[in-house]
């Protein structure tokens, strides 16, 4: 069972308080996958996000890798938050044994329309994160 204390750091969620957080719990649950698993391919469906809580995650670009994801708390899947995108722009998958929090985005979405207040934090957020990986991908190459 997910609790406050696993999404607490989650980097989307940095800014919100417990009342809010609780009103997250419902929709996570928590996922472990083995190392080399596949957790989404480019072109795939962005139904769902997860947040490492341990292990090791890699998002690959067109073959090649752009990120490793090793901090619990951070993001994978973003592309599933965002209207325009219906589909995962990069591949994921696990280096290593990993447990994650999975949040389907539908879910999530319908939360921020009745909790505007979260869904505006937990989208500035979320901005901030991808303008730092858009930075990584930009020093990579």
């Amino acid at each position: 069972m997910v609790t406050i204390e696993h999404i607490r750091n989650a980097e989307i969620f940095s800014d919100l308080v417990d009342d809010e957080l609780q009103k997250i719990i419902p929709i996570c649950r928590e996922e472990t996958l083995p190392k080399g698993t596949v957790i989404w391919k480019e072109g795939d469906t962005a139904d769902r996000i997860y947040i490492l809580q341990k292990g090791k995650a890699r998002i690959n670009l067109r073959g090649k890798s752009i990120i490793d994801i090793s901090e619990p708390g951070r993001i994978l899947g973003w592309s599933a938050f965002v209207k325009y995108n219906k589909y995962y722009t990069a591949t994921a998958e696990c280096l290593e044994d990993s447990t994650f929090i999975r949040i389907i985005a539908a879910d999530i979405l319908s939360l921020f329309r009745d909790n505007q207040s979260i869904g505006l934090k937990v989208m500035d957020n979320l901005a901030v994160v991808i303008a730092r990986r858009l930075e990584n991908i930009v020093e990579h190459y």
